[in-house]
């Protein structure tokens, strides 16, 4: 089986991946409070975030070289894995609305969207456009594509998982969750999402629902 680089290597290159993300999603956060949008913040944070995703995007190409992973078609994908992407839509929309249902009804406590907290309608703009442009590509590439390819890439039952686990784990750290209860939330999608990643191996299908799931996290939860 190939590897991308040496244990070393791949490790520190992956603790960089995660930092990547991380500062992307404070920056993110930085850019709303309750006053509103600040839009110097909101600059960096797109600067930042479109430069970091570019580099990623560059990375997963020549890993892919690296691998020799096969040519995977979207259309393909969804004609043949149907049953499995919508399957997983489900579970997003139960973990999803499921969450919501815990809250209303008190058992949780309520996440506030920064858009309920400003009042300020652009904070709902920038919220959708960091979530579809940025935040979603950079959680499917560090909690999917380059966990998998540095970790998890054997067929067995135990790597599988391990790389659930694992990829729930990340996503929560690289949300930035501050409480047990987004770190569950978190926890949990990022195991949805590994179902379909590693069902299907196509970066693509698994960022639209990544994409799905964090608009449908933007409106309710």
């Amino acid at each position: 089986m190939n590897s991308v680089e040496s244990k070393g290597i791949t490790v520190s290159r992956y603790v960089f991946w995660l930092l990547f993300a991380g500062i992307t999603a404070f920056l993110k956060e930085s850019s709303v409070d309750q006053s509103g949008l600040n839009v110097k913040i909101a600059a960096v944070f797109a600067v930042f975030g479109i430069v970091s995703s570019w580099i990623m995007s560059h990375r997963q190409g020549t890993e892919e070289i690296i691998l020799r992973e096969p040519k995977i078609y979207f259309r393909d994908t969804v004609s043949q894995k149907f049953g499995v992407i919508m399957l997983v839509v489900v579970l997003i929309g139960l973990v999803r609305i499921g969450v919501t249902v815990l809250q209303i009804k008190g058992y949780l406590p309520k996440f506030y969207n920064d858009y309920y907290m400003s009042g300020d309608q652009r904070v709902l703009l920038f919220n959708m456009a960091a979530n579809v442009l940025i935040l979603s590509y950079q959680q499917t590439m560090v909690s999917q594509v380059f966990l998998y390819n540095y970790f998890w890439r054997k067929r067995t039952g135990t790597s599988y998982v391990l790389g659930m686990i694992m990829s729930g784990i990340v996503l929560a750290i690289i949300s930035l969750t501050t409480t047990y209860q987004e770190f569950i939330l978190y926890f949990l999608l990022g195991m949805v999402y590994t179902i379909i990643y590693r069902r299907t191996r196509d970066f693509k299908v698994t960022l639209l629902l990544i994409i799905f799931s964090n608009v449908l996290g933007a409106i309710i939860v």
